[in-house]
């Protein structure tokens, strides 16, 4: 695993827009749709990080316990 996620994350890097070439490249619609796939994903994991960021906040700020606390 030490050497498995900087190859993840490089390959992932680098393979991402090789492929909405690829698609523009075979078929337009394709291409646009791979776009708005990979948008709809990150537009996703963020709103996720945000509602997980303001439930820590209201949990802080009501004096809960610090997560991972047992």
């Amino acid at each position: 695993m030490r050497i498995g996620k900087p190859l993840l994350i490089t390959v992932t890097a680098i393979g991402l827009p090789l492929g909405i070439y690829e698609g523009f490249r075979l078929a337009g619609p394709l291409g646009l749709i791979m776009v708005v796939l990979i948008g709809l994903f990150g537009a996703g994991m963020a709103w996720t990080i945000s509602i997980a960021k303001a439930e820590e906040r209201a949990r802080q700020k009501a004096g809960g316990t610090p997560p991972g606390a047992s």
